[in-house]
């Protein structure tokens, strides 16, 4: 790396309490791929000298040696943008990781504007004095740090430029500071809990004992109380869309066709769904609407203060896992089965009786309608309909078939489009579309989830060289090198066939998925398979094929698009979401934050990412509810991310961001190709 070094200076403490690192601390200025740096006026620049999927141009601020940043609160950086457009500016603190994430974050810095931006380092409230030995949770509380991770061995702070941005892409550093815990107000560290008489540590709701919070539930009666508040409170503000049409479409905006379904449509230069009723269409939704979440018991008895028994009312809510989870604690065969207890569920029928779960259906139908959500997606179809009360909704016809195990990511190997399994489940997702075939309320379906598309256009390819022979992939990339001349075993080949191969795969899966699918439900939107990589050539294939090219984003501001030469599709964005751990979590979302306030806060500057972008036709957050504390049975998650916590009560303020969102989305949306109505030119970021 081309390394710059700043003056040698004393360590300068700003009136604020924090420690300027950048300009003088002796730090070293380090210039990442992609990037070069250099130094001028006080300011670091940095300039993208190379543009693709997995190039971050980026400086680092390298200390000279390990420092222990276990009493830090937040790095301030202080950028400015040298472009004439907006960029999305990221910071990063970087180390040997030892346990979890590094913190990182990011915001929108206008041409030519300055920032001073805020990442915060600490974000877990509970710590352990010494190994606990809790078992079957995706993330583990941890032990004798305050922090997401090793704060004690950070390396670096970084400053970061998107990957994919343009080629003489220009931004500055003006400053890097480290302020203590103590300058913003908060506690030195968090709190420590007792490994040896932590258990049990659930409480007879599913909720964690160690921890108070506002609508915490202590009985039965408390939990009946809320739901009675809470009626009141619908029935005093039953619709959160402004002219809404039965869809949560906008009647108050332009009349376009009305064709009875679901369609897409560019308007003034913006992406709309469009309803069945001819009326623009944000799709403002939510993930997994549905009841409770089981938990694995086995080898956990111990963490609960008190599970009901297997017998009488509550024996309807325990089951039994019978196969291994996907990862963690139960995936060991050996593990399973194991019993396992859904406290959601068993909530909602202490709150409601014997007819829970269509009085729960009728809370739901009428919260979103309330709370301005328009969208199951993903939905429990037993939700879709609830009484003479529809909103619409997603569908899953999941496409399978033989995985090509080299081609791997979290859910398993990619499907291999050139298998007969992969042709014999095309067909049979397309038959499971057909009951949704004529229903209006049906906006479209995905075709998979997150699946494991290789981040580099060459990649694919050649982790399709390394499977089996008999994998049929390869067989057909080997029959089309053989064609053209071209000997794996002599050499390597060439990366434009690399490329050209892993692109057919990429459309032979989308336009196979297509057709199939067309000939069932002609009117159905196809919204892919909610992508999480970002191979160029595979988005491409996806615009080609598909209505709509779905995402998953995770971040503070998504700003995620087609690449150059794509079909010009919409996109949709179908998971996202904020989380802390102030009700008593050990896991805070990918994305954390620090409370309940900005966790509001982020989805009201998420959702304004998205309603600004002309391309964004939406936006789904996941999910419904909370993961139970203990860890969910597919691989043991525990995230705090729900609209409503495992007792049902809705998180206030979350709910209150998502009102004040709903209640002016269609009129910002349709000002996203230029200034909105009455908004004036300057849009906040």
């Amino acid at each position: 790396m081309k390394r710059f070094f700043a003056a040698a200076a004393c360590l300068a403490w700003q009136a604020a309490g924090g420690e300027t690192v950048w300009p003088g601390g002796g730090v070293a200025v380090e210039a990442g791929r992609g990037a070069a740096v250099e130094t001028g006026g006080g300011c670091v620049f940095v300039t993208s000298t190379e543009s693709g999927p997995g190039v971050w141009p980026a400086a680092y601020f390298v200390f000279p040696a390990p420092r222990d940043l276990s009493g830090t609160a937040e790095v301030r950086v202080t950028f400015t943008n040298c472009c004439d457009e907006a960029l999305h500016l990221s910071a990063k603190v970087k180390a040997d990781v030892e346990q979890g994430l590094q913190p990182t974050g990011g915001v929108t810095v206008e041409a030519h504007a300055r920032h001073e931006y805020r990442l915060r380092l600490q974000f877990d409230d509970w710590v352990f004095d010494k190994p606990h030995g809790l078992v079957g949770l995706k993330r583990a509380p941890l032990v004798g740090s305050g922090s997401s991770y090793s704060l004690e061995k950070t390396r670096s702070v970084a400053a970061i430029m998107p990957a994919g941005a343009a080629v003489g892409s220009k931004f500055g550093v003006l400053r890097v500071e480290l302020v203590p815990a103590a300058a913003v107000g908060e506690p030195q560290g968090r709190r420590v809990l007792q490994a040896d008489s932590f258990r049990p540590w659930v409480d007879a709701f599913g909720q964690a004992n160690f921890a108070e919070w506002p609508d915490k539930i202590h009985s039965v009666r408390e939990l009946r109380r809320k739901a009675a508040e809470e009626d009141a409170a619908l029935r005093a503000r039953p619709q959160g869309i402004p002219e809404a049409d039965r869809f949560g479409g906008w009647a108050g905006g332009p009349q376009l066709e009305a064709t009875g379904r679901f369609r897409t449509e560019k308007v003034d230069g913006t992406w709309w769904l469009v309803d069945p009723d001819g009326h623009l269409f944000f799709s403002h939704g939510v993930d997994h609407v549905g009841i409770g979440r089981a938990t694995p018991v086995r080898d956990r008895e111990d963490y609960f203060e008190s599970l009901p028994p297997a017998t009488g009312p509550a024996r309807r809510f325990w089951n039994v896992m019978t196969a291994p989870a996907l990862y963690g604690y139960y995936a060991s065969p050996a593990k399973v089965p194991s019993p396992t207890f859904d406290f959601g569920a068993f909530n909602l029928y202490r709150k409601y009786g014997e007819d829970w779960k269509a009085r729960n259906a009728g809370t739901v139908h009428r919260r979103m309608r309330a709370w301005g959500l328009n969208t199951m997606a993903e939905s429990v179809l037993s939700y879709v309909e609830a009484g003479t009360s529809r909103v619409p909704y997603t569908v899953m016809a999941y496409v399978d078939g033989r995985r090509i195990e080299t081609a791997h990511a979290h859910w398993g190997g990619l499907v291999d489009p050139f298998s007969p399994e992969f042709a014999e489940s095309v067909a049979a997702a397309a038959e499971s579309l057909r009951k949704h075939a004529d229903d209006p309320w049906c906006i479209g379906f995905f075709s998979g989830n997150e699946q494991s598309w290789d981040v580099s256009e060459t990649g694919l390819a050649r982790k399709i060289l390394e499977a089996p022979d008999d994998q049929p992939a390869k067989v057909e990339f080997l029959r089309r090198l053989a064609a053209k001349g071209i000997d794996p075993s002599a050499g390597p080949v060439p990366d434009a066939e690399l490329r050209a191969f892993g692109a057919a795969v990429a459309d032979k899966y989308y336009a196979d998925v297509r057709a199939a699918a067309k000939a069932v439900a002609p009117d159905m939107l196809f919204l892919g398979d909610r992508l999480n990589w970002d191979c160029p050539d595979v988005v491409r294939a996806a615009a080609r094929h598909c209505d709509v090219v779905s995402m998953n984003v995770y971040d503070f501001h998504p700003d995620r698009d087609l690449p150059p030469g794509a079909d010009d599709k919409p996109i949709l964005i179908t998971e996202f979401n904020f989380g802390c751990f102030e009700p008593g979590y050990f896991y805070a979302s990918l994305v954390p934050v620090k409370n309940q306030a900005e966790r509001a806060e982020a989805y009201r500057g998420y959702l304004r990412a998205v309603l600004d972008n002309p391309r964004y036709v939406g936006a789904h957050w996941f999910c419904w509810q909370d993961y139970p504390v203990t860890g969910h049975l597919g691989e043991g998650t525990n995230a705090q991310c729900g609209l409503v916590r495992m007792t049902d009560v809705p998180y206030a303020e979350l709910v209150e961001a998502i009102r004040e969102t709903a209640a002016g989305m269609y009129p910002r949306h349709a000002g996203a190709g230029g200034p909105a109505p009455g908004d004036g030119a300057g849009r906040e970021p």
